[in-house]
């Protein structure tokens, strides 16, 4: 690390907003580039920068840096991609999974704004009431129906034995049917 940098750093984790703010101009528009290269878009690119910033300054006291600044902000700025990226999987297996329960579509085959907007109030109200499941019928229930594993596979990662799998996701499915209004039964 040079010793420009290391001045830098300290001052920051100081808190001095000054350099903090050298920081960030001297930096941003190079990290934004390189997560628009990667991400595609410019909007998520400044959103990532933006994140990072503002991690660095909240986190500032606990600044350890081992090597170049440089390396050090574009594998941060990698790995809140990498989080987002991961984030919006999950959120969308579970817009997959709610659609496909919770029967909104009124019969339609494509659902339209209202049935996603539906469809989103839906996924708060299960997610709600899986938080409130006993505290091995919510893992099960979170590793079928967020991370898609199979009931051989949670068995397995749990210890149990895979009625005892089918015997949770089907009291989940009950309670979530009596909970949460429009989910009902698949045929």
């Amino acid at each position: 690390m040079s010793d420009e940098d290391a001045a830098c750093v300290a001052r920051v984790r100081d808190g001095d907003a000054a350099a903090f703010e050298a920081l960030f101009r001297r930096y941003a528009s190079e990290l934004a580039d390189y997560v628009y290269r990667h991400a595609g878009e410019r909007d998520e690119a400044e959103d990532v920068v933006q994140v990072l910033f503002t991690n660095l300054w909240l986190g500032r006291q606990r600044w350890i840096l081992r090597g170049s600044l440089t390396a050090y902000l574009h594998l941060a700025a990698r790995n809140i991609m990498s989080n987002r990226r991961r984030h919006a999987r999950v959120e969308q297996g579970w817009r997959t999974r709610v659609v496909s329960i919770a029967r909104l579509d009124g019969g339609q085959s494509c659902p339209g704004p209202d049935d996603e907007y539906q469809a989103a109030e839906t996924a708060a109200a299960i997610d709600a009431a899986i938080r409130g499941f006993p505290r091995q019928r919510r893992q099960v229930s979170r590793m079928r129906w967020v991370e898609g594993l199979g009931y051989s596979d949670i068995a397995q990662r749990l210890g149990i034995a895979e009625k005892t799998v089918e015997r949770h996701l089907t009291m989940a499915f009950k309670e979530l049917c009596a909970q949460v209004p429009g989910v009902r039964a698949v045929r």
